[in-house]
């Protein structure tokens, strides 16, 4: 069987949603269907892996898998799945799932004659395995709003954000440069934010500690220089509602937003299956947000 033969994925759903979409959306690879392997905690995982499979135009099936820690139930749950499907292409993409559904999967596998592949998220790459083992170059990436769909995460359309002014600007360059010196001062008044936002005020008190803090001190000052906030006394007062959101940490919001949105074409993501990282290291994994 060849890649360009195949016309089902069987997918052993797992935490890790990228090394089931990349081979699914691929334009080299991509099915006309794909069947989900779905363990009773897994199905918030399926139904975000259906949402994006369906936007791609793959339908979907889905398969419940009463015990995903008894051999011979999962062996016999892809079976009657194979006993189904005979004259149809299928490819298993063992990456997900847990050990012991890779190998009731794999074992069925041989014995219904599927193809084999695994994602290797290091060299975005599928590795077919059996007599024909070969690496094949995944040609396509995934869009951002794909891969956070992927994982159960949503994208409000035309949320309009603010830009900073050229005295929020500043303030940023001067908080990015200072990050290391000042982090146990961002901290505090990070709290103090938060203090003053649960109890909707825009004042809130320092305490004699806060007072005496030459970190907070010289913090303070450089807020208040850019017109954030202001200190009389034993009370810090912010000019408004958005700066003190400004001032609690949206400030470096600002710099995240600023700095992805500088990039183009490859952000620098990365899944690491098996780990749990929502935007991990390097990659071509990802593009963006169209």
């Amino acid at each position: 069987m060849t890649m360009t033969t195949v016309t089902v994925h069987i997918l052993l759903v797992s935490d890790q949603a990228a090394p089931s979409l990349l081979p699914a959306l691929d334009p080299a690879l991509k099915p006309a269907e794909a069947v989900l392997m779905v363990s009773g905690k897994m199905q918030a995982r399926a139904e975000a892996l259906e949402t994006v499979l369906h936007e791609a135009g793959v339908k979907t099936t889905r398969v419940a898998l009463e015990d995903e820690h008894d051999f011979a139930k999962l062996e016999n749950a892809l079976l009657e799945v194979a006993g189904t499907r005979e004259g149809q292409a299928i490819a298993l993409n063992v990456t997900g799932g847990t050990k012991l559904m890779a190998l009731a999967a794999q074992s069925v596998a041989l014995a219904a004659g599927w193809a084999v592949f695994y994602v290797d998220v290091d060299t975005d790459e599928v590795i077919w395995l059996g007599k024909e083992a070969r690496r094949q170059p995944l040609t396509r990436q995934l869009r951002l709003r794909h891969y956070l769909r992927g994982y159960g995460f949503t994208l409000e359309e035309g949320v309009a954000r603010p830009q900073p002014s050229q005295r929020h600007n500043d303030l940023l360059r001067t908080l990015i440069t200072q990050v290391g010196s000042l982090e146990k001062p961002l901290a505090q008044l990070n709290w103090l934010g938060q203090k003053a936002e649960e109890q909707k005020h825009l004042s809130v008190p320092l305490s004699s500690e806060q007072q005496d803090s030459r970190g907070l001190d010289a913090l303070l000052r450089i807020f208040q220089d850019a017109g954030i906030l202001a200190v009389q006394g034993n009370t810090l007062t912010y000019a408004s509602e958005a700066e003190r959101g400004f001032a609690k940490g949206g400030w470096l919001e600002h710099h995240v937003f600023r700095t992805i949105s500088a990039l183009s074409g490859e952000l620098g993501l990365r899944d690491k299956a098996g780990r749990r990282h929502l935007f991990p290291r390097r990659s071509r994994l990802v593009q963006g947000m169209g």
